[in-house]
């Protein structure tokens, strides 16, 4: 604080001097051009302060070759005093360096020096405090003497007390680090003999620790037979650039939150291995922590960072002296293991998974961590760090979807299954484009009159070669792609135009059921874009229902899906349940939502008969779509039933409160001209 007010104090002086003494003082960059320029003494030549900054001093001095001389030598040499003659004015001059390159200049009118010496004695040494208190560490080696001048700052960055001597040449060679010193004093010798500026960075031991410093300086003066006097420079405090820049090369290799080397270092480690043809095979396994998202998710992410610490440091006691240990991020490990037969590396690894269930994360929650892993070997799966990598990823992929907490080896057919997912993303994007998708119709029928009173719309693809791309292969690979977002958009303004059409031909009275992705549900300003579509073609909210799969709006727990689901409904569009009974909802779920309707899933139907067929199963199965029709009723909810393949299951909905039925027994999913004349039959 007390620095602080000197440094205003001493600004306020500056300033105040600058305005009431002839004086103008100037800064130059390195190039020559005014970066500053101030002083009562501009006044008598026409100008005002900074009018001359930006502009070059060739340009300004074209007519004074004397003061060009003089600045060219200024800004080679940093120091000069000279005396020169301007528009009938006579200064002295006074020429001094700064940092990067630039002097500072102090041009006072002779004509009145002698009057007003007192004045600018006191006025130098107001400037020499300015110069006392600057942040850069300046200094002035007298080199016969060795002697060096310098400032409090030269003196605070070297560590030593207002009280302790600090000017002699022993002072700044007992502070460099003895395995910096020589390289130092090189770069001084070498500046001396060619004249030239040294800028060199080195290392301080001083009683407050390590410092890292850059100093530069250069001889300003020799003796009659050339021989350097004194050298002078700045030396500035770059510890903590330093410290910054090794913070992140530490992060660029080594993973923060367990100190463990990561992804970069793995691929270093496997660039840096001698050749390995006559080497025992080496294993790249990947583990993942199962439902390590959960974690995160209920108990928060402080929780799921302790977890990630400790199965780390679990893993690495476990490991011997030839796996290298890895952490990739997120909740993924890789190791790479060497010189181990294939067989031993795999058993080893499961060894691992089974002792790193035990793992405990959170004092309070007792919590089964089981993982999956993902194995590939070289030479067998690939020579090269990246073939090993991706195919060790692909068993990994794959023991998810086989159920999580397994061990899978790689085989090629993994692979040729991710090329084909990868080639049939490619062929989708293309399709949107090319608009090769396209809708069938499931009609929905009313088991009261037996009239078709809605329909499903189904998503249907016929690639380029004529095939029909069946939806169950090409929707998962949408929905995990992000795809289905873009997909959806133009789901719902083709059917939306498809709903204006049938409107204009006279079908005023079929709903249209469109499903929607979870994953959509969290599009910004869904609702007010669905209104907008329905006023664009002139419909109805209620005309559109909206089918959402019951799994998938159980699967993310942390969107509000319910919160816009509410808004819809209270928008008037309808809401459907899809596959009711495969997704653990619950009751509470199905009534805060203002769901319309109720859609039982066909692997429920197909559970019913005949009455005569009193078969267990058959017993089960009624009971379960009876508990279904009486819920639903008990909540408003219409219902429809899904699958509905034969005249039985027909009647024994209809016999118990069923309200609509959709599937074979009806009708086949339909095109559009061929619905329509199912619709003038049954409408």
């Amino acid at each position: 604080m007390a620095e602080s007010t000197s440094l205003d104090k001493n600004d306020l002086i500056f300033d105040g001097l600058l305005k009431t003494m002839p004086v103008i003082v100037f800064v130059l960059d390195q190039s020559g051009t005014f970066l500053f320029s101030k002083g009562a003494g501009l006044k008598p030549l026409g100008l005002k302060d900074d009018q001359v900054v930006g502009l070059h001093y060739l340009d300004i001095y074209a007519e004074h070759p004397e003061i060009i001389k003089q600045i060219k030598t200024a800004l080679a040499e940093g120091f000069l005093n000279a005396e020169t003659e301007l528009n009938g004015l006579h200064y002295r001059l006074f020429y001094r360096p700064l940092r990067d390159g630039q002097v500072v200049g102090i041009a006072l009118d002779q004509t009145e020096f002698e009057n007003l010496k007192k004045q600018s004695d006191y006025f130098i040494t107001e400037l020499l405090t300015a110069y006392e208190v600057s942040n850069e560490g300046m200094w002035s080696l007298h080199l016969k003497q060795g002697i060096v001048e310098h400032n409090r700052r030269w003196r605070e960055i070297f560590g030593y007390s207002e009280d302790e001597p600090s000017n002699l040449m022993e002072h700044f060679a007992n502070r460099v680090h003895p395995d910096d010193i020589q390289r130092v004093l090189s770069k001084v010798e070498s500046a001396m003999e060619s004249g030239e500026t040294f800028n060199h960075e080195y290392r301080l031991n001083t009683p407050y620790g390590l410092r890292y410093v850059q100093d530069r300086g250069k001889v300003v003066s020799r003796d009659k037979d050339g021989n350097p006097e004194r050298m002078t420079g700045s030396l500035s405090d770059i510890t903590q650039d330093v410290l910054n820049q090794k913070k992140l090369e530490q992060l660029a290799f080594q993973d923060e939150l367990t100190g463990l080397p990561n992804k970069v270092s793995s691929e270093n480690f496997w660039k840096q291995q001698p050749k390995l043809e006559n080497a025992l095979p080496v294993g790249f396994a990947i583990l993942d922590i199962d439902n390590f998202k959960l974690v995160n998710d209920v108990l928060g992410h402080k929780v799921g960072d302790v977890l990630i610490q400790n199965v780390a440091n679990l893993i690495y006691s476990q490991l011997t002296d030839k796996s290298q240990f890895f952490r990739l991020g997120g909740d993924e490990f890789l190791i790479i293991s060497q010189n181990i037969t294939q067989e031993k590396c795999l058993s080893n690894l499961k060894d691992l998974l089974a002792s790193v269930k035990k793992v405990a994360f959170h004092k309070d929650v007792n919590v089964k961590n089981t993982f999956s892993c993902g194995v590939a070997f070289y030479p067998d799966d690939g020579h090269h760090y990246d073939d090993l990598f991706r195919r060790a990823e692909n068993a990994l992929y794959q023991a998810k979807n086989n159920g999580k907490d397994q061990l899978v080896r790689f085989d090629m057919a993994m692979e040729l299954a991710v090329e084909q997912r990868y080639n049939m993303l490619v062929k989708l994007q293309k399709a949107l484009v090319r608009k090769q998708l396209f809708f069938h119709y499931q009609p929905q029928i009313s088991l009261i009159d037996g009239r078709c009173v809605g329909a499903e719309i189904l998503l249907r693809w016929l690639d380029d070669d004529g095939k029909l791309i069946p939806p169950n292969v090409f929707i998962p690979i949408a929905e995990q792609s992000q795809q289905i977002i873009p997909m959806t958009y133009w789901i719902i303004e083709e059917a939306f135009l498809i709903k204006q059409k049938w409107h204009n031909q006279g079908h005023f009275n079929i709903e249209l059921a469109i499903n929607l992705p979870a994953q959509f549900l969290s599009e910004p300003n869904l609702v007010s874009y669905l209104e907008q579509k329905a006023q664009k073609f002139n419909l109805e909210n209620s005309e559109i229902t909206l089918e959402i799969t019951e799994s998938q709006l159980m699967q993310n727990h942390t969107v509000d899906h319910f919160g816009v689901l509410r808004e819809l409904r209270l928008k008037g569009f309808g809401l459907a349940v899809d596959d009711f009974g495969t997704g653990y909802s619950n009751l509470a779920n199905l009534a805060n939502c203002s769901f319309s309707k109720l859609k039982i899933d066909k692997k429920f139907i197909d559970g019913l008969s005949a009455p005569f067929h009193n078969s267990l199963q058959v017993v089960e199965g009624s009971a379960i779509v009876k508990a279904m029709l009486g819920m639903a009723k008990s909540l408003n909810l219409e219902v429809i039933a899904e699958g509905v393949e034969t005249q039985e299951q027909a009647e024994w909905l209809k016999h118990n409160g069923c309200g609509q039925i959709q599937g074979y027994y009806f009708s086949k999913p339909l095109p559009e001209e061929d619905f329509l004349s199912f619709l003038a039959l049954h409408g």
